[in-house]
């Protein structure tokens, strides 16, 4: 028994029809959120402060941006560039000693302590540092034999 091509051009104009809703659907919801945008952004220019600040927050903090004195690195999450006289901070999820240096450096050790959790973390003070200098470090976790990386964080101005 022979096909039909009634079949197929059902499939062909039912995948038109598919493609048309979902190419409308994202238009759609493209607008509402540039809609939804332009609503909260009115609304802050009204009342003259962001319509989203969390007022409790806005009181424990006084209005003030808290200043960032230490940049987080971690092997899931690595930074590549720190503000310099930022504390690198190097999270770990296991005890390892850090081997580190700069071009005018001697290599140094710096040895991470429990941070609770389940991390590790050490720091690397960088105030005697100046801008544009890199950071090359080197993980030894503890109980393996092998050195892990060769990562490098520059400090930007």
């Amino acid at each position: 028994m022979g096909g039909s091509a009634l079949p197929r051009a059902f499939d062909e104009a039912w995948r038109r029809q598919i493609e048309a809703w979902r190419t409308w659907h994202e238009q759609y919801q493209t607008r509402l959120v540039a809609h939804a945008e332009f609503i909260k952004l009115a609304h802050s220019w009204a009342i003259r402060r962001p319509f989203d600040r969390p007022q409790a927050v806005w009181r424990r903090y006084q209005g003030k941006r808290s200043v960032l004195d230490a940049a987080i690195w971690s092997p899931k999450a690595p930074v590549s560039t720190i503000t310099a006289g930022q504390t690198l901070r190097i999270c770990l999820p296991y005890p390892a000693t850090i081997s580190w240096r700069t071009r005018d450096t001697e290599t140094q050790q710096a040895e991470t302590s429990a941070a609770g959790l389940g991390l590790y973390f050490a720091e690397i003070d960088t105030r005697q540092l100046t801008p544009g200098q890199r950071i090359r470090f080197k993980l030894h976790y503890h109980g393996v034999a092998e050195t892990e990386g060769d990562y490098t964080v520059t400090l930007n101005v």
